[in-house]
């Protein structure tokens, strides 16, 4: 028997359509003038009224419950200056403003911040950059997302903030903390360059690695064998090795520092 222990997972997307969508529309409304890719995006103009700013927010739907594993959040954004019919210029420079992305356990918070752009970090492009972050919400509690924009110090800066294609991933199992397999071992866990996996007396035919978005790895075996996995090259985040081991699949959780 697999001592696994099974969770709620978060597994979420959001391309804002044009039939609408769960998330606050009051500052932020859904446009198909100057989007990345086609189709539809989410944008909002926070502007600076006579010295003051005056931010715009909007706030998620629930986006699942978590099952207290990592989770990468993937989305879309660029800035464009300020155009009533047809934005076009890329938004650079020192003074334009900052946004930030935040999640909670209700749609009013409280809130905790997991990513800021502002200029030192901003990506100037008339095209979409996209940022990944990770961040471990509380197990078996819901999840949903804020984000506010706010306008710089220049009178004269507007500018529109695009988002898009918004993605909100948990792995799907949770291991006990031995990642004990009936007769296999796989360790360490974090890991940092090599995975040694001890298949003691089970016959093992395939070993597949997942990445953080659910696509597959191909990675090395320095021994020649499936005994030892090279994940020296890897980014960092929540991996998902899938081995058929005696005919039956087995799915392990695995984090690379």
């Amino acid at each position: 028997m697999c001592s696994t222990i099974a969770h709620a997972q978060i597994d979420y997307y959001e391309d804002f359509p044009v039939e609408g969508t769960a998330w606050t529309n009051l500052d932020f409304q859904i446009t198909d003038i100057a989007v990345c890719n086609g189709g539809y995006a989410f944008r909002a103009n926070p502007v600076n009224d006579l010295g003051t700013t005056v931010p715009a927010e909007t706030v998620s739907e629930s986006i699942g419950v978590s099952n207290g594993e990592l989770l990468t959040l993937t989305y879309d954004y660029k800035l464009l200056v300020y155009d009533p019919d047809l934005p076009y210029v890329a938004v650079d420079g020192n003074d334009w403003g900052y946004f930030f992305i935040q999640y909670g356990e209700t749609r009013n918070g409280p809130w905790k911040t997991v990513d800021v752009v502002e200029p030192v970090n901003h990506t100037a492009s008339v095209n979409c950059a996209t940022r990944v972050i990770e961040f471990m919400p509380p197990v078996n509690k819901p999840v949903y997302l804020r984000i506010v924009a706010d306008a710089g110090t220049d009178l004269q800066s507007s500018y529109y903030l695009y988002i898009d294609n918004i993605s909100a991933l948990q792995d799907t199992i949770t291991i006990d903390p031995l990642l004990e397999k009936d007769e296999m071992l796989v360790y360490p866990t974090p890991v940092d360059d090599y995975l040694n996996i001890n298949f003691d007396d089970a016959f093992v035919t395939d070993v597949t690695l997942y990445d953080p978005y659910g696509q597959e790895v191909e990675v090395p075996f320095p021994s020649g064998t499936l005994t030892q996995l090279d994940m020296s090259g890897l980014e960092k985040g929540q991996y998902v090795l899938h081995i058929v081991a005696d005919n039956e699949l087995k799915i392990i959780s695995v984090m690379k520092e």
